[in-house]
């Protein structure tokens, strides 16, 4: 062939593959999914390549499988997706789809430990959401072998997690969060307070969040639980001996519980002087702060439930057994 033909085949050629590129590029920049349209899907941890263009090409958010196999040369996407839920909005190419799949990791879901819960609850919490990849024991990667061994050690609130993430990560953002939080309040207790450690500051807190859910009486509770102590007086709080109970408490709290043994209960604050031997709960941020920022102005020492989520705070055992009778016997 003649060197004229020859560079004539190979202009043709040339503009032939520009002309082709130009037409990939066109469809993989082109809407795949249209505006207002809305596509949910999910990666599984494990989804081949083709897995994943199938279920995109099923829910028609990609070109075809072509464009698609293009797209995740370009973007080296084919080991770089992540496993998750995603919902992708249109308007979005072809391209775009794929960058979501690298760069995402898909919808935050939210899972909520509520103030006061034990650390079993939490667990069990975890154990029930359907967007949580469950493992044998998420509490051995933080060096606690059961759940009474954790009590105490998760802040409660709202922590967000993509789908597929195992318990052990949400288990892991809420005892960072507890240990800094604790840290924190630490450095600003109060001075001349009771605790040889910030330990004993969780441990009342999660007494303090036991009896009182109104804010506006956390630090008063936990002036008179520390009166208490500073007196030599047992603490007499009904939510440890409840705790120390477990299993076998039956919703009726008798006075053969209260008279319970430390050997059988140690968490029987009728018979133990000082603190129980560990936190009842894992406390909220504000009944931290009233643990190490109670009201210690107040000469209460007592308190018992109204019926309305408050308390009357008493002076003397005198007052208190008068307001017993008024509020939790009816006046007798």
């Amino acid at each position: 062939m003649k060197p004229r033909y020859l560079r004539l085949a190979a202009m043709l050629m040339f503009v032939s593959v520009v002309a082709l590129s130009v037409h990939v590029w066109s469809v993989l920049s082109r809407n795949a999914i249209p505006a207002e349209h809305v596509v949910a899907i999910t990666i599984e941890k494990g989804d081949s390549f083709k897995q994943i263009t199938d279920k995109l090409l099923e829910h028609e958010a990609v070109a075809g499988y072509l464009y698609a196999w293009i797209a995740a040369k370009y973007l080296a996407a084919e080991t770089r997706i992540k496993a998750g839920e995603y919902v992708l909005v249109g308007p979005m190419a072809t391209l775009r789809v794929f960058k979501e799949l690298i760069d995402g990791g898909g919808v935050l879901h939210r899972q909520t430990f509520f103030e006061g819960w034990t650390t079993r609850e939490i667990l069990e919490a975890l154990r029930k959401n359907p967007t949580v990849k469950k493992t044998a024991n998420p509490l051995l990667r933080f060096g606690y072998s059961t759940a009474d061994e954790a009590e105490g050690a998760c802040l409660p609130d709202t922590y967000k997690h993509y789908w597929g993430d195992p318990d052990y990560k949400i288990l892991g953002l809420c005892i960072m969060a507890m240990r800094e939080t604790l840290e924190e309040l630490w450095a600003t207790r109060a001075s001349g307070l009771p605790y040889d450690e910030p330990r004993d500051a969780l441990i009342l807190a999660s007494i303090v969040e036991a009896e009182t859910t109104l804010d506006e009486e956390r630090p008063e509770v936990a002036g008179v639980l520390i009166s208490r102590l500073r007196k030599n007086m047992r603490l007499q709080a009904d939510p440890t001996v409840i705790y120390g109970l477990g299993s076998d408490f039956d919703n009726n709290l008798t006075r053969k519980h209260l008279r319970a043994d430390p050997e059988v209960n140690p968490y029987n604050t009728y018979r133990i002087h000082g603190l129980p031997p560990g936190p009842i709960c894992n406390p909220s941020r504000r009944s931290l702060e009233a643990a190490l920022q109670p009201d210690l102005e107040t000469e209460n020492l007592y308190y018992v439930a109204v019926g309305d989520g408050s308390h009357y705070f008493s002076e003397t055992y005198e007052e208190h057994m008068e307001a017993v009778r008024k509020y939790q016997l009816g006046g007798k």
